[in-house]
C-alpha cells in the first residue's frame, strides 16, 4: 500500500466516522421531535415548521439551523468517505474475492 492510498484510508475512516456520528445526531434529534406539540408555540419560539416521521411539530430557529448543518456535515462527511474509499483502493479490495 503506498503512503497516498494509507493518506486517503484515513481521511476516509474519519469521514466515515463523522457521517454515522452525525446520522445518529440527527436520528436522536428526530426522535425527540416527535415528542414535541404539533401546534405553534410562539412563547417559547417553536415557530418554524418541521416534517419528521409524517407529522409536522414545530421547532425554533436554532434547532432548524442545527439540523441544516447537520445535513450538510451527513452529505460533505459521506461524499469524502466514498471518495477516499475508491481513491485509496480499499474498495476493489471489498469488491474482489480472493
Amino acid at each position: 500500500m503506498t503512503k497516498r492510498q494509507k493518506i486517503f484510508r484515513v481521511i476516509g475512516a474519519c469521514a466515515a466516522i463523522v457521517f454515522v456520528a452525525s446520522w445518529f445526531w440527527t436520528g436522536l434529534l428526530d426522535n425527540e421531535y416527535i415528542t414535541w406539540p404539533r401546534e405553534p408555540q410562539p412563547q417559547i419560539g417553536r415557530i418554524v415548521p418541521y416534517g419528521v416521521k409524517g407529522i409536522t411539530v414545530y421547532i425554533t430557529e436554532h434547532d432548524r439551523e442545527v439540523h441544516k448543518w447537520l445535513k450538510r456535515v451527513l452529505m460533505c462527511s459521506g461524499a469524502v468517505a466514498v471518495i477516499c474509499l475508491v481513491t485509496s483502493g480499499e474498495l476493489y479490495r471489498i469488491m474482489s474475492p480472493k
